[in-house]
This record gives structure tokens, C-alpha cells and sequence, in this order.
């Protein structure tokens, strides 16, 4: 596994992830391509379990196992993986100032 192409909370994610749920696809991740990706590595990302790889994009998302996590780390064509987090709407900003 290519660890410099993991952000910190997804290595801690992966490192810490038991022998048991190595396979269960609970990791959700953001994944950078280098450039679109072409035929192979589409089917590559499907495999991983990427639904729809992005057709003409280069980044991505989707949860994975700690094995597809390990497994396009190492391949060239994918240049960073990070550990998606949820988001949630702002809360609307009080009169009189920011709070």
C-alpha cells in the first residue's frame, strides 16, 4: 500500500480496521485521478466498488474496503485517497454578528 497517497484520517481508518472487516466496504473515500479514467481503469474502479466510475472526471467517491483502499493506492493512475466526511448545513448566522 502506497501510504503517501493516504490523508492521515484515512490511514488511521485503514490501520485500524480489524482482519474480519478487511472485505466489508465501510470506508467511505474520495478518490483523485490523475486524468480521466480510461476503459481499464473504470473497470479497475468497478471492481472497487465504484459505482459509475466518473466519466471525464477525476475525482470520485465511494466506500471501500481496506483491500480496494490498498489496492488503487498502488496504482499509478490514482494520486491521493482521503477519508470523506459528512457534512451538514450551516446554521444561520445570528443578527448583530457572527456566532
Amino acid at each position: 500500500m502506497d501510504h503517501a497517497k493516504l490523508d492521515g484520517p484515512l490511514a488511521l481508518r485503514v490501520e485500524n480496521t480489524t482482519e474480519e472487516d478487511r472485505e466489508a466496504r465501510a470506508i467511505p473515500v474520495i478518490i483523485r485521478l490523475a486524468d480521466a479514467p480510461s476503459e481499464e481503469q473504470s473497470a479497475i474502479l468497478r471492481d472497487c466498488g465504484v459505482s459509475g466510475p466518473p466519466e471525464g472526471r477525476r475525482t470520485t467517491s465511494a466506500d471501500l474496503s481496506r483491500r480496494d483502499v490498498e489496492r488503487l493506492s498502488d496504482e499509478p493512475w490514482v494520486t491521493a485517497l482521503s477519508l470523506s466526511m459528512p457534512r451538514y448545513p450551516m446554521r444561520p448566522a445570528r443578527r448583530g454578528g457572527l456566532s
